[in-house]
């Protein structure tokens, strides 16, 4: 299940990586999908994954521009109005046409 998260969107559009709670799916979908993140599940993981993106500049950029492309192919205003469209149509012709994964 995909989620919407407009703090983790609006870091990813400006080119930050995230760094996020591995407790929550929503943001770990978004690191997965994007490439433009790490996720900790206690103290140790945050501490070492924080330590890496400081001292990695490199994986810093790239993953603020796979961040950025994330959001750009997925989230442009265009994309999210089509994918209600092609719910609404399908609800409207009488089932949901496997399109409701699109919006989430």
């Amino acid at each position: 299940m995909k989620a919407l998260s407009l703090t983790a969107l609006e870091a990813l559009l400006f080119e930050r990586p995230l760094l996020v709670n591995g407790h929550c799916p929503v943001l770990v979908g978004h690191c997965l999908r994007s490439n433009g993140g790490l996720w900790y599940r206690d103290y140790e993981e945050f501490s070492e994954a924080l330590a890496t993106l400081l001292e990695d500049p490199e994986l810093r950029r790239a993953m603020g521009a796979q961040g950025r492309r994330y959001v750009e192919e997925n989230y442009r205003w265009e994309t999210v109005e089509q994918a209600y469209r092609e719910v609404l149509e399908a609800i409207i012709a009488g089932g949901a046409g496997g399109h409701e994964e699109r919006l989430r």
